[in-house]
């Protein structure tokens, strides 16, 4: 196995990994399928050499620093993976990690959310209620649980837990870091008769995995023609995550339930916030 060297090695002799890795299911599956088809277009091997060359057409190709930092992050968990399969070195696992951590996606500079970004809690009401039946259930699962889009596009079926009063869910955010949303049972079955989903808890029509571009146009169209207002998945995460904090004034908790890392990690030692389950299930019935 070469996947640690930093010398250049051709896609046929990584030809049994690249069919192991392109097998794993989980939310990065989209965007690995997507490198090896470049490694197999290049006769590139998985190594660090196809890792850093990977990066650089990335930078190349000028895409955002979240989609960077993304791909970065898929291809240190398969790397690894492969690694373990056949090495319980620790040492040489170290240094492998070490070596793929000094890549780094360009910093890109924090923005406050503009008031008009913001939407009333009557616009995503009448929203819910004026949109198709699929709109309207995407809409409302991410703005209850603001979640980001490709979060919701990564949701399967087994990340869905039911528990006594509610529905659990497990979500893949930014580099890889879980978290648990809520949603209420209600609202769990609507989804899963509208959608009929056999792997992912939102599939299409065709029962194919949504794309962040397909839930960004349903967001976009449905507002635009029942608001007359323009609205991106990410609005309504800004939207939810304004209106916890302006009927909490808990901004320790809006962070801990939007999964930011900026708050110090000291503050998770001595103070415990959270919202109750009618704060989070019983979020549209104050108008």
């Amino acid at each position: 196995m070469y996947i640690n060297t930093d010398r250049k090695i051709k896609y046929s002799e990584s030809a049994e990994m690249v069919e192991q890795i392109n097998n794993i299911e989980d939310s990065y599956k989209r965007i690995c399928l997507t490198w090896t088809s470049w490694l197999e277009k290049n006769n590139l091997g998985i190594s660090l050499f196809s890792f850093n060359r990977y990066y650089q057409f990335l930078m190349a190709e000028h895409k955002a620093p979240s989609t960077i930092n993304m791909n970065l992050v898929m291809m240190r968990s398969r790397i690894l993976f492969l690694f373990d399969q056949v090495n319980n070195e620790i040492d040489k696992r170290a240094t492998l990690e070490y070596k793929m951590k000094l890549l780094k996606p360009p910093s890109m500079p924090v923005k406050a959310v503009h008031q008009e970004k913001i939407f009333s809690k009557k616009e995503i009401t009448d929203l819910i209620c004026l949109s198709g039946k699929r709109a309207s259930l995407i809409i409302e699962f991410l703005y209850t649980t603001a979640c980001r889009r490709g979060e919701l596009c990564g949701i399967l079926l087994k990340d869905c837990s039911e528990k006594r009063h509610h529905i659990e869910i497990t979500l893949y955010g930014k580099r890889n870091k879980l978290r648990t949303v809520m949603i209420s049972k209600e609202n769990y079955r609507k989804i899963l008769n509208v959608f009929s989903g056999k792997k992912f808890l939102f599939e299409t029509g065709t029962g194919e995995q949504y794309t962040g571009k397909a839930i960004w146009s349903i967001v976009s169209e449905a507002s635009q023609a029942h608001i007359k207002r323009h609205m991106s998945p990410h609005m309504l995460r800004h939207t939810r995550l304004t209106h916890l904090y302006q009927e909490t004034g808990d901004m320790k908790a809006v962070s801990l339930f939007a999964g930011h890392s900026s708050i110090k990690t000291s503050l998770d030692y001595y103070v415990h916030h959270g919202f109750d389950k009618k704060t989070l299930l019983g979020s549209l019935g104050d108008q």
